[in-house]
């Protein structure tokens, strides 16, 4: 964690100083000197993924904003948020969320799992390979699409992703959500690519 959170302190002040001496536990810096500087004033936002309430915290100790993670059910999601939220408040920080979700658009909820529904399913099985899950399964095979859930997910025809999008914001106040089409088990690109078209021009206008 100190490597984690000393880089931080050294990105931020490379982009805010013109000569940074740093000498800490896992970085030394001695009169350095980063060009050109940042267009952003006065730098660029530090976006802090976090899954757990103590990275939830540290999001809203060091961070700029909180990035969820993908794997939480909004219930879940919507305590950090509360969480995230009241630390911020704690320290005259603006909370700032975005949340990160998988996404796919379709004719109805039927096709959109048909289409979508196995390349989640392989994604979070990897997730559960990694030991990055939430659900209490013995093996990554135990994990389909009911058990994962379609509450996780961003999916179905455009009027279910705009009522989706709706509950995720109003739960947790998030400013921006990160949506994910493409896993590495499909769908096929040029499916992707219409979803994605798709999306915009029958989700999007619904709900900035």
């Amino acid at each position: 964690m100190s490597r984690f959170e000393e880089g931080i302190e050294v990105l931020r002040r490379c982009w805010t100083e013109d000569d940074v001496t740093f000498h800490g536990k896992r970085f030394s810096l001695a009169h350095v000197r980063v060009t050109p500087r940042p267009v952003q004033q006065p730098h660029p936002p530090i976006w802090i993924g976090a899954a757990s309430s103590d990275a939830v915290k540290r999001a809203a100790r060091i961070g700029d904003g909180w990035m969820t993670d993908p794997l939480q059910k909004l219930s879940a999601i919507a305590n950090r948020a509360a969480l995230y939220q009241e630390w911020c408040a704690k320290r005259g920080r603006t909370p700032h969320i975005l949340m990160l979700r998988e996404a796919w658009v379709s004719d109805s909820r039927e096709q959109a799992i048909a289409e979508y529904g196995l390349a989640v399913v392989m994604t979070h099985r990897y997730y559960r390979r990694g030991g990055g899950y939430y659900i209490d399964v013995q093996t990554p095979e135990e994990l389909t699409l009911d058990r994962i859930g379609l509450d996780r997910l961003i999916i179905g025809s455009p009027a279910d992703c705009i009522q989706q999008i709706q509950a995720w914001q109003q739960a947790t106040g998030a400013e921006f959500f990160a949506l994910r089409f493409s896993h590495a088990e499909g769908p096929p690109h040029a499916q992707v690519l219409r979803a994605i078209e798709r999306f915009g021009k029958a989700v999007l206008p619904h709900v900035r």
